[in-house]
């Protein structure tokens, strides 16, 4: 295992919000595959997404560098909080960016191209269709015209669902999970204390091969796990629990792991399955005390599970080693993604970016 640091990506990015992983041809001769990053970040001309290329020379000082496209600075209505892909594992098609302005209340769903993706031309991604004014919809269909305070999307395979969590930080601190048509751009249905569940907002996760969301609910000091199908009607199946005592039965993060779907608390890692048709109890292991985010494995590449902190990174064997190997980083990671061909992790810090090799 390495931590290469980046220094070069400090040169232009600024306050990053999210990072995702894109392959790409780019046409340079290198001994490991092309890899474009898609990462957005608020910087002195505003919000934009910008494209960046991970370039692999043996024999240079350093060997890989993270190069910024010239060119590719793509402007956004507000700051993005959470990016997704539509067919993430196979063409990757388009990327939904979620953007949200909390001073302003406004918060959009924008589209882009990613077909045909060359960073050669020096372009700015082109919009697939027009932006989806998401506060508006909202408030008008969903919360009563109370704010919306949306922190994640998570979009279906095909590209015409989308779940986004809101956390409720800017109303009553209750999280809801609002699922939203972007073909008919309508209102669908709500996942909400007044539907029966007790939401936290560790996070969501879409699997696009059936379209089926999971997300994370209290119950009795226990997480439990549920899955429903974006193209129902909201009715959710329960997949498993665990005990996550450290925090009282809070969460931190949820993620989709190789075996199942990872819960992460301040100290506490678990990882629920879902072959056999899930319903059973998870057990946890320690992690790092300030535990902040797991490393989603939506491809299921890793059998090991990477649990990220202030200022460290854990590696688990798996879900029953409570024992990590530990790397130090040099700084505070925002957000992190996987590259499944090559397993390299991207981690997305203020002013530059870390690998983990």
């Amino acid at each position: 295992m390495k931590l290469p640091s980046l220094p070069g990506v400090g040169k232009w990015l600024s306050t990053a919000a999210a990072l995702l992983a894109l392959a790409a041809c780019t046409g340079t001769r290198e001994t490991v595959l092309p890899t474009l990053l898609v990462i957005g970040s608020v910087g002195t001309s505003g919000p934009q997404l910008q494209l960046a290329e991970d370039i692999y020379q043996p024999g240079a000082t350093p060997p890989r560098d993270l190069v910024p496209v010239a060119g590719s600075e793509t402007p956004l209505l507000a700051p993005p909080v959470s990016l997704d892909v539509v067919d993430r594992n196979g063409a990757r098609s388009e990327l939904i960016v979620l953007v949200s302005d909390a001073d302003s209340g406004a918060a959009h769903l924008e589209f882009f191209d990613l077909t045909g993706l060359d960073p050669a031309a020096g372009q700015p991604l082109a919009p697939s269709r027009a932006p989806l004014d998401l506060a508006s919809l909202l408030r008008a269909e969903a919360t009563g015209g109370a704010p919306v305070c949306p922190v994640e999307v998570a979009v279906g395979g095909g590209g015409s669902v989308a779940a986004v969590l809101d956390d409720g930080s800017c109303r009553d601190g209750i999280p809801d999970i609002f699922v939203v048509d972007l073909d008919s751009r309508e209102f669908r249905f709500a996942l909400s204390e007044s539907t029966g569940f007790e939401l936290l907002a560790a996070g969501i996760f879409v699997e696009q091969r059936d379209d089926t969301l999971f997300f994370a609910a209290e119950s009795l000091n226990r997480i439990d796990v549920h899955s429903l199908s974006l193209a129902g009607d909201g009715a959710a199946t329960l997949v498993g629990d665990a005990e996550l005592s450290a925090t009282g039965g809070t969460a931190n993060d949820l993620a989709r792991q190789a075996d199942g779907v990872g819960l992460l608390a301040n100290e506490s890692l678990a990882l629920v399955p879902l072959a056999g048709g899930g319903g059973g109890t998870a057990e946890s292991v320690r992690t790092l005390d300030d535990a902040r985010m797991l490393l989603s494995d939506p491809t299921g590449t890793l059998e090991e599970l990477v649990v990220i902190a202030a200022t460290r990174v854990a590696i688990h064997a798996d879900a029953e080693d409570d024992d990590p190997e530990e790397f130090r980083l040099t700084a505070t990671p925002v957000d992190a993604t996987l590259e499944p061909v090559q397993r390299f992790a991207y981690l997305l810090e203020p002013g530059g970016v870390e690998i983990l090799d």
